[in-house]
């Protein structure tokens, strides 16, 4: 004859909840923000606004259209000798912009351009859109077309 064990149901849920406690919390705190463009300048100043208030795990989504990078040349306050690129300052988090339907990328950002609508090459360093700044590690962006 063939015994059979049961186990009481709260220590089966003893040994359960806190795998299921861990898998509920870090995706419950995991935020999403989202910012529209405006196509001013102004549009960088809120982006990095917006990254300040990220935390690991967290999403920032630049929605449809055309974001105004131009401030990114003079933007040197963390490394002075690598003038642009915003900094992101938190670890482990997502910068990505829209896909249309059809998988075509729909966020620009634009950088700073000359009366001609050339590029504005910077005179030293580089103008890369994005660095990391110190404590931002593991950083993905992702679906953003860079003019």
């Amino acid at each position: 004859m063939t015994s059979t064990r049961w186990v009481r149901p709260s220590a089966a849920l003893a040994r359960i909840l806190p795998l299921l406690l861990s898998l509920l919390t870090t995706t419950a705190l995991a935020r999403e923000t989202r910012i529209g463009p405006t196509g001013k300048p102004a549009d960088y100043e809120r982006v990095r606004k917006a990254l300040s208030g990220l935390a690991p795990g967290d999403t920032l989504t630049l929605m449809r259209g055309l974001f105004d990078w131009s401030q990114n040349l003079s933007d040197s306050s963390l490394v002075a000798r690598q003038p642009g690129g915003m900094p992101l300052p938190v670890s482990g988090i997502v910068v990505r912009g829209v896909r249309t339907q059809q998988g075509g990328l729909e966020t620009i950002l634009r950088g700073a351009t000359d009366p001609a609508g050339r590029p504005v090459r910077p005179s030293r360093g580089t103008n890369a859109a994005f660095r990391n700044a110190p404590g931002g590690n593991r950083v993905t962006v992702e679906d953003l077309v860079l003019e």
